[in-house]
């Protein structure tokens, strides 16, 4: 019966440089295809923080469809300008369509995530002794089905987890060498992992512990190091939003003012302590990601990302409004930590997980592998189908009434001559004969209405959804059909 002697003998087969590049050719396409179906935004904030903010600046956004962020100036603009840039590019190129606009942020997201994983993995994989193990660390970090899904995702989550990436990457492998231009180097990307998502601040002050009282750093590398942070900061903050809020602001300080000193934050809901625990063991590596954090916790006490997470957690937990989202800067972290895990249990238990439970790894991977396809291939955000729709079929002025709000209000997504009037009622819409008139109701609303509106233009309510509508959960959702009471595309365009 094979040991875990045996094993140890067995698994150094596993050469690094001569599997990395077909698992980054793999990786890419897998992200290139992502990219592409994944559209639309995870979480409201990722549009409304950004993709609103660009839409109002460059021209084509209502003010009273921004959030009441951007009026207490308590956001960075770093990411809105960057699609303002974007924007402003391609319309060079006549090519400003926002859905394409869209695509290209999700693009450079993934091409930024590859290459922050892949330094991350080149940096810390000579950590793991256990060569197989050096293998699955590349695997989980590249092919997680949740990280794939988030790695092209343009949202302060995921572009803050990765610059922190670099940044202690660059720290990790100073280290030894001491460079000064590397510490500079790492101090620039902490700096703009802090202005993507304030809350990575509590990273970087766990490592900068790490490096003062475990390392013992110089004074002039942690000097260079805070610097550089300090200075990345003011400019990635101060002047970009001076420049984006046309006033001077410190937005990091607006955004501890409100949504802790004065408690906005806990408007959008309290949740118990324990709220994480639940939310992260999203399966198949969840139950994996917090058993081998405590495993470190006791048996690795010192470790670098031990002293990083913690004080990020503790934050979170501090507040009273969490979200799964919040915790997304750590998803990268976790393959590796697992992977120490792994050979503690080997080493302090002579416990070799792949061979005491090789059905449940297999299993694991196998889910993996397979809930990759729908994250892979489906949208993140239905709406936006009705947006592209709405966008290539009607360029005329157009009027567009609706009853449930389901992304009528995003801006960045219309054409300017597009109006949305939401109504409580189908008596208050007023159909001008010289514009388009639109009308979106849920699927039980046109139900109720037919056979006066029976032809949707439009629709996402297909005969046998109405057999899956439990509990009502149709009337909830931004699911709905969408009806032209009036079209003037085809007499203008004669």
């Amino acid at each position: 019966m094979q040991n875990v002697n045996s094993y140890n003998q067995n698994s150094q087969n596993f050469n690094y440089l001569a599997h990395i590049k077909q698992y980054i050719v793999i990786a890419a396409i897998i992200y290139l295809i992502t990219s592409i179906f994944s559209v639309g935004h995870n979480h409201p904030d990722e549009y409304y923080q950004i993709l609103q903010f660009a839409a109002y600046k460059i021209g084509f956004g209502l003010k009273e469809h921004l959030t009441w962020e951007y009026f207490h100036q308590m956001r960075s603009a770093f990411l809105p300008e960057i699609v303002i840039i974007i924007y402003k590019f391609f319309s060079l190129f006549n090519l400003a369509n926002p859905f394409f606009i869209t695509f290209i942020t999700r693009l450079l997201a993934g091409i930024f995530s590859l290459f922050s994983i892949l330094v991350f993995i080149n940096t810390f994989i000579h950590t793991i002794k256990d060569n197989r193990y050096q293998k699955w660390f590349i695997l989980l970090s590249l092919f997680t089905w949740l990280t794939v899904y988030n790695n092209i995702r343009f949202s302060p989550e995921n572009l803050s987890a990765k610059f922190f990436l670099l940044g202690i990457s660059f720290c990790y492998t100073n280290l030894s060498t001491r460079l000064t231009s590397k510490n500079i180097l790492a101090g620039i990307m902490l700096g703009l992992a802090f202005t993507c998502r304030f809350q990575t601040g509590f990273l970087i002050f766990g490592l900068m512990l790490w490096l003062t009282f475990i390392n013992k750093s110089s004074f002039k590398i942690l000097l260079i190091l805070g610097i550089t942070i300090l200075i990345t900061i003011l400019i990635s903050n101060c002047l970009i939003d001076y420049h984006f809020y046309e006033t001077f602001t410190i937005t990091p300080w607006n955004y501890f003012t409100q949504n802790i000193l004065l408690g906005q934050a806990s408007n959008f809901g309290n949740d118990p302590w324990y709220f994480y625990l639940y939310t992260i063991g999203f399966l198949p590596f969840g139950p994996m990601y917090i058993g081998s954090l405590v495993i470190l916790v006791i048996y690795r006490p010192k470790n670098i990302f031990i002293w990083t997470i913690i004080p990020f957690i503790f934050s979170h937990e501090l507040v009273g409004h969490k979200e799964f989202r919040f915790l997304v800067p750590l998803l990268n972290f976790m393959p590796l930590l697992i992977m120490y895990a792994f050979e503690i249990l080997k080493e302090k238990k002579n416990f070799a997980i792949e061979l005491k439970l090789p059905k449940t790894i297999k299993f694991a991977w196998y889910m993996n592998c397979f809930l990759i396809i729908p994250v892979a291939l489906l949208p993140s955000a239905i709406q936006i189908s009705l947006c592209k729709a709405m966008y290539n079929k009607y360029t005329e002025p157009t009027t567009f009434y609706y009853i449930t709000e389901g992304g009528n209000e995003l801006d960045f997504y219309k054409r300017v001559n597009m109006q949305t009037i939401p109504i409580t009622t189908l008596k208050q819409i007023q159909c001008s004969k010289n514009m388009n008139c639109l009308v979106a109701l849920t699927c039980q609303q046109s139900e109720e209405l037919l056979p006066k509106y029976s032809n949707p233009v439009y629709s996402l309510c297909p005969s046998w959804i109405k057999k899956l509508d439990f509990n009502n959960w149709l009337e909830r959702t931004a699911i709905y059909n969408v009806y032209e009471l009036n079209n003037i595309e085809s007499i203008n365009n004669k």
